[in-house]
């Protein structure tokens, strides 16, 4: 009987870290969501607007890109941390239509920033419009 308690109190101590692990991922969850900051970048017959936050020291950039006109429209980035960094797509609309993302960037740190653009066509352009995070 002293071996069940013993087991059954185990289970129970488990289980109260499980709920506290996950109250723990809520809470950082909602922080990140109270911390977050808008953002809005227009191009063209384009908009783009979301919210950027950090979570888990990550970078998280969301939103939706809305195109009303025809062509083709990219939502991308480029992350610097220090003097190196990358870039990436966030989304790409053609014709008239939305798309909504989410997307971790790069780590946050003081030496880090990001820059979206919105630029016109799918390939290599210089035709955008940016705004800094």
């Amino acid at each position: 009987m002293a071996r069940l308690l013993s087991r059954i109190g185990r289970s129970a101590g488990v289980a109260a870290l499980a709920c506290a692990a996950a109250l723990g991922a809520g809470t950082a969850a909602a922080q990140a969501e109270e911390s977050a900051e808008t953002w809005q970048v227009s191009y063209g017959s384009a908009s783009a607007s979301g919210t950027h936050y950090t979570e888990n020291r990550q970078i998280v950039v969301e939103g939706e890109l809305r195109n009303t006109g025809d062509g083709c429209y990219t939502l991308e980035y480029i992350y610097v941390y220090d003097f190196s960094g990358h870039s990436g797509t966030l989304s790409t609309v053609c014709g008239p239509g939305s798309d909504e993302f989410t997307t971790p960037v790069g780590y946050d740190s003081i030496m880090s920033s990001v820059r979206v653009y919105l630029c016109k066509g799918t390939g290599e352009t210089n035709d955008c419009e940016s705004v800094l995070l």
